[in-house]
């Protein structure tokens, strides 16, 4: 399995892993809450989460590697499965993003996919913001991260 430990240019396949497995949880979330307060946030997010699979798929074909082959990260999908009420899986969701934005910090200075990594850290910010929107609609005071954390 690859990790977002690992050096680039598995960083682009780690982060595909990741994201295809976000985008599961997103949809698991909407098939199990559909009328949740929350849903049109998760929404929103799981289409950004498209958007950046696809960046991050036209980048590792254009190093002539299969992104099909790429499966969404087992751990995710077995610990968002384990949250079986709607906050807690919206709080995983925002742990989530809130990692992912700090590895994204970590890659902005990574040759040759600055402009990419640049590109997927201001749309996780935006499903940050919009995890956020949706956990401060419940009371839920989640906290912040920036890139400089």
């Amino acid at each position: 399995m690859t990790r977002m430990t690992e050096t680039n240019p598995h960083h682009l396949a780690a982060n595909l892993a990741f994201h295809l497995a976000w985008t599961e949880a997103s949809r698991e979330f909407l098939r199990r809450y559909p009328h949740h307060r929350a849903a049109r946030s998760v929404q929103r997010l799981q289409e950004r989460e498209q958007e950046m699979i696809g960046i991050l798929s036209r980048a590792i074909r254009q190093l002539d590697r299969p992104p099909a082959r790429i499966e969404p990260d087992p751990r995710i999908l077995e610990q968002a499965r384990q949250r079986k009420a709607p906050d807690t899986l919206l709080r995983y969701l925002h742990h989530g993003m809130t990692i992912s934005l700090k590895w994204y910090g970590k890659r902005l200075q990574e040759e040759p996919h600055v402009g990419i990594w640049r590109d997927l850290a201001a749309m996780q910010e935006q499903n940050l913001a919009e995890i956020e929107r949706a956990l401060t609609d419940a009371g839920d005071n989640a906290g912040r991260p920036s890139l400089q954390q």
